[in-house]
């Protein structure tokens, strides 16, 4: 999908992309990621029992150094302020991923401060995939910027155009906007699981 830009939108929007050869590193903008990734994506976290200060330490320190799991990471700027992240993985490794990191997450915490109830429902939607292609594992914009001006389809245009290659990632059957939104943006449903579907993106 296609989205036009208009000159004094385009102005005020910058993107940033990071890789495992080029970390993100400045603090002040680890501590925006860090935010907003605690922001859009408040379930992952809601299983963890301490405060969010203590979560975006955390989370600086086990998803932005050298052995993070994301292959790429793309962040969206609006003037000052820091409204998307999207974050990418090679599929194969999504269940040992995603696990790996959830365990990380545990040891640093400790066991006393981590919701049972709620890892074993978060540990249902670690889904295998069976494919090489890229994963977008993560995509979001800043809710207080959702369904404004189009930035979600601004971003994730950007995001596509910088991957230049097939790109899958799964979304929630139930949550019609997403795949809604995911489908305007030319991914196709190419598997139905019991709870998700599995999408694909061509370019």
């Amino acid at each position: 999908m296609n989205v036009k830009i208009n000159f004094l939108m385009k102005k005020n929007i910058f993107f940033f992309n990071y890789n495992k050869k080029k970390p993100l590193k400045n603090p002040e903008d680890l501590n925006l990621v860090s935010n907003l990734i605690l922001k859009i994506f408040p379930e992952y976290y809601k299983c963890f029992k301490t405060s969010d200060h203590k979560l975006k330490k955390i989370i600086t320190k086990l998803l932005f150094n050298k052995n993070s799991e994301f292959e790429k990471l793309y962040v969206m700027k609006l003037g000052n302020y820091l409204i998307g992240i999207a974050t990418i993985i090679k599929s194969k490794k999504l269940k040992v991923s995603k696990t790996l990191g959830f365990l990380k997450m545990v040891d640093s915490l400790g066991i006393e401060n981590v919701d049972k109830r709620k890892v074993i429902k978060l540990s249902k939607s670690f889904s295998k995939i069976k494919s090489s292609k890229p994963y977008l594992t993560r995509f979001g914009i800043n809710p207080d910027y959702r369904g404004k001006r189009n930035y979600s389809s601004i971003f994730m245009n950007y995001v596509l155009k910088k991957q230049k290659k097939k790109l899958v990632a799964h979304v929630n059957k139930y949550n019609k906007r997403a795949l809604n939104f995911y489908l305007k943006n030319n991914f196709k449903i190419i598997d139905r699981r019991k709870s998700f579907y599995l999408i694909e993106y061509k370019p």
